[in-house]
């Protein structure tokens, strides 16, 4: 694999499954427009926050949204079949009293919730019941989390610091079976952040054994997941659109949403081919208004894209099909919008269960997609 402008593609490598092909199975229907009645009134929304929302993460079932902000996480129901009365209260919730949570996640089959923390002594990652609350562990860490994700066999969390150009891989097999045993643990360093800057982005598709790196300094990075060793990179001079503030794979990891800061103010949303970083199969720009970029989502089945321009929601249709052995991307010429009178500081959406929540500074609100 080479992602320079030369555009060369090495040969295919004896082991991992890095450059297996994506299954053929899945496409999404053709580019339609889109209206945004759907997008008028949520289904729910929960507004007692005392700051801004930070994350917004959906288990891997689909069946709970966990909201992180200030120094709480809590947790609501998002199962279509449940009381209405009970959509948008709290099933559970919890104070990290070591300071800001900044990211959770969900474990994929034990009731345990991973929740990043910021603070000047003590951050790291804490280990909670995600039914009562209750502290299971905590792993602490030199600087501040603010990425986390769990492995889907449980066994390790992959966490990003902040104000720093590094990615960590944890081994918490023993926190989760309650016991004190040490964690072992995988560093990758990208260099002195004065020259390559911090992380601003993270996405893995355990799938694919890869992670999605996306630095200040206008650069994006592909990892091995089980090593963090390089895989590939791009620059600007290599077909980046600028800054990335996003970064997120399809579900079979076929391709590789960014969302990037042109210097020119603009909003660029880039897909790639996640086998391969030559070149975006597709690109979309769209004015960044406030300059205030929300990373983009994909939509229900996949088969489009959401984008947070300052208070304004675009919804934006794709499609995705093969063209011989090549994963193309088109774009629909007509997006719907709506303005929902706040800034949009983060969003979730589940691909599967047609769902959208979006965070900002007056709370949470769940959007039928």
């Amino acid at each position: 694999m080479n992602a320079g402008s030369d555009q060369q593609t090495a040969s295919k490598p004896d082991t991992g499954p890095v450059f297996d092909d994506v299954s053929r199975s899945f496409a999404t229907p053709a580019a339609a427009p889109l209206d945004a009645s759907h997008l008028a009134s949520p289904l729910w929304s929960f507004m007692d926050v005392t700051s801004p929302v930070s994350s917004l993460t959906i288990s891997p079932d689909g069946g709970h949204l966990a909201m992180t902000e200030a120094g709480n996480i809590k947790t609501f129901s998002t199962s279509r079949y449940g009381k209405s009365e009970d959509m948008g209260t709290p099933t559970m919730a919890a104070s990290m009293e070591t300071g800001t949570a900044t990211s959770a996640s969900f474990h994929p089959f034990v009731d345990a919730i991973a929740v990043g923390t910021s603070a000047r002594e003590n951050s790291g990652i804490h280990f909670i019941n995600a039914t009562t609350g209750d502290a299971i562990d905590c792993i602490q860490a030199e600087v501040p989390v603010t990425h986390i994700e769990w492995h889907p066999a449980g066994h390790q969390v992959l966490a990003a610091v902040s104000g720093s150009a590094m990615l960590r891989l944890y081994d918490v097999s023993s926190k989760i079976a309650y016991s004190s045993e040490e964690y072992n643990n995988t560093d990758s360093f990208f260099g002195d952040i004065s020259q390559v800057g911090e992380i601003s982005a993270v996405s893995s598709s355990w799938k694919r054994g890869l992670v999605a790196v996306g630095l200040t300094s206008a650069t994006l990075h592909l990892l091995d997941l089980a090593t963090l060793a390089p895989v590939a990179a791009v620059t600007p001079s290599q077909g980046l659109s600028g800054q990335v503030a996003g970064v997120r794979f399809t579900r079979d990891g076929g391709h590789l949403m960014t969302t990037c800061l042109a210097e020119s103010g603009e909003c660029v949303v880039e897909i790639w081919d996640g086998r391969m970083l030559g070149s975006p199969t597709t690109a979309l720009t769209v004015p960044a208004g406030s300059g205030r970029v929300t990373p983009a989502v994909y939509g229900c089945d996949e088969a489009s894209v959401f984008i947070g321009l300052g208070d304004e929601l675009r919804h934006v249709p794709i499609c995705r099909k093969m063209e011989g052995e090549d994963w193309m991307v088109e774009v629909g010429s007509q997006a719907a919008e709506v303005n929902l009178g706040v800034a949009v500081d983060v969003m979730a959406a589940s691909a599967d269960d047609g769902f959208l929540a979006i965070g900002s500074a007056a709370g949470v609100s769940v959007f039928e997609t």
